[in-house]
């Protein structure tokens, strides 16, 4: 959960709040010096909040008292056109009210000894930059500074028309590993294709079938199967749409990822 601390608001209150541990929310958000008192915060500051319980993981955005979905996807590296569209509790993208969670499209890094802004941005896909912007307001982030054990907030690498939620980019697949996300795209046809690092081929171009077509935008899933055994352990997965026009590329999403070595 991404939680904007409001003025006369507490470490415990927002724990409670969000069924949370005030300890692993100091953990998570490096409150204690040099960036501040231990457990102290301030309002406007931006806070990860661990969940408590397992299950499916996404990360939840509490929209700001008027905040509009626009400005919550420039956050992101986003528009409010995709953040509706993954979020079905959104029926009309210019309507958004305070305390409103929504799905955005970021994943959630811990930092561990001896990364830095630039080495995460390189294995997760996006610019050092995106990542800074999504962690605007909280103190212990920058770009020549961080601590392990912080949670990081990364932004998805997405198009236009399409956001892969699975596998997160920096993670371990296999063949047989799913593939998920969302996609606007026409009669709902999301092509995919897993290349190494050196531009070889491991899986060939597939498709699968988004459950609508758009305009909407619709949930995909789909299994990752190898035609090759990867040779290198850094690779990628392309997922994109084609032109009707032309067959031409459209909408690609990169997600580096590693093939296991098991």
């Amino acid at each position: 959960m991404l939680h904007t601390v409001a003025p006369g608001e507490t470490l415990y209150g927002i724990a409670l709040r969000y069924q949370s541990d005030p300890e692993q929310i100091v953990t998570a958000n490096a409150l204690y010096p040099p960036f501040t008192e231990e457990f102290r915060i301030f309002p406007g500051q931006l806070l990860v909040v661990p969940a408590l319980s397992g299950g499916r993981t996404v990360t939840l955005y509490t929209v700001n008292q008027g905040e509009t979905l626009t400005l919550t996807g420039r956050k992101f590296g986003t528009s409010a056109e995709l953040i509706a569209g993954i979020n079905d509790t959104i029926q009309n993208p210019d309507f958004i009210f305070a305390s409103q969670q929504v799905i955005v499209p970021a994943a959630i890094y811990r930092i561990e000894e001896g990364d830095s802004i630039y080495g995460i941005a390189r294995k997760m896909g996006v610019s050092p930059e995106a990542i800074l912007k999504a962690n605007r307001g909280r103190p212990s982030i920058s770009a020549d500074l961080i601590y392990s054990g912080t949670l990081l907030i990364v932004p998805l690498p997405i198009s236009a028309n399409i956001a892969v939620f699975q596998p997160l980019p920096g993670s371990e697949i296999t063949e047989g590993s799913i593939l998920s996300g969302f996609a606007r795209a026409f009669e709902g046809t999301v092509l995919f294709e897993v290349r190494d690092s050196g531009g070889r081929v491991i899986g060939e171009e597939r498709f699968t079938t988004a459950a609508a077509g758009g305009p909407a935008f619709a949930p995909f899933l789909t299994i990752l199967k190898f035609d090759r055994t990867p040779a290198v352990q850094e690779g990628l997965i392309r997922v994109f749409t084609r032109s009707a026009v032309d067959n031409s590329v459209e909408n690609e999403v990169i997600i580096p990822v590693y093939f296991s070595r098991n």
